[in-house]
């Protein structure tokens, strides 16, 4: 598996601009020519007014993750989704967490971010669209906080990756009777609601 280095960022569809990373590891961004015509700017702050031309952050005020901007930054998981990230990469593409770039765990998330905005390309996913039952998620949930991996962790990785904070978590889609789970991303059937379901853990008491 390549390190990202280009990604599109769209919302509803639309492409906002692009992220590419210079050999020096500097992040920059760069408004589509369309949206800087008639989109609107991605954050208030004067240096993402809409406008022509690549620009990367100015100082580090607002900066997120590795001279990544706050915007996109915010949009990446926290404690939790964080760790199983980590777990994926290292066991899909051998990657320790130092090895891991900004842009890979933007291409990681796709179109499973939290708020608006996708990127593209979106690294691909094995987890199944029907899950396990939730006790067995929340049996595998403390088995990577202890550590471990095993194959019941791809759905973890894919449901369990977005949601934010440090407290063990999946976004997922119940049938209204209860009897069936399935993966809260994508379209659903009609008798099918989303949830976030917390799930206790080793180091959070509430």
């Amino acid at each position: 598996m390549k390190h990202i280095t280009r990604l599109d960022v769209l919302m509803h569809g639309a492409r906002v601009g692009g992220l590419a990373s210079a050999t020096n590891g500097e992040i920059w961004f760069e408004y589509d020519r369309s949206w800087a015509v008639g989109g609107i700017p991605l954050s208030p702050m004067r240096h993402f007014l809409l406008r022509s031309g690549a620009f990367k952050a100015e100082n580090n005020t607002f900066n997120g993750l590795h001279g990544l901007y706050g915007l996109f930054s915010d949009t990446l998981p926290d404690g939790w989704g964080l760790l199983l990230m980590d777990r994926a990469l290292k066991t899909h593409a051998g990657w320790s967490p130092h090895e891991i770039s900004p842009l890979d765990r933007l291409s990681y998330m796709g179109d499973r971010a939290m708020g608006a905005l996708e990127y593209h390309p979106a690294m691909e996913e094995d987890g199944p669209a029907e899950i396990p039952d939730l006790a067995t998620l929340a049996e595998a949930a403390l088995f990577v906080e202890e550590g471990g991996v095993g194959e019941i962790l791809s759905s973890l990785y894919i449901q369990g990756g977005s949601p934010g904070g440090a407290r063990p978590k999946v976004t997922v889609a119940i049938k209204r009777d209860g009897s069936h789970c399935l993966s809260g991303f994508g379209q659903l059937p009609d008798d099918y609601d989303h949830w976030i379901v917390k799930f206790k853990s080793m180091t959070v008491v509430s």
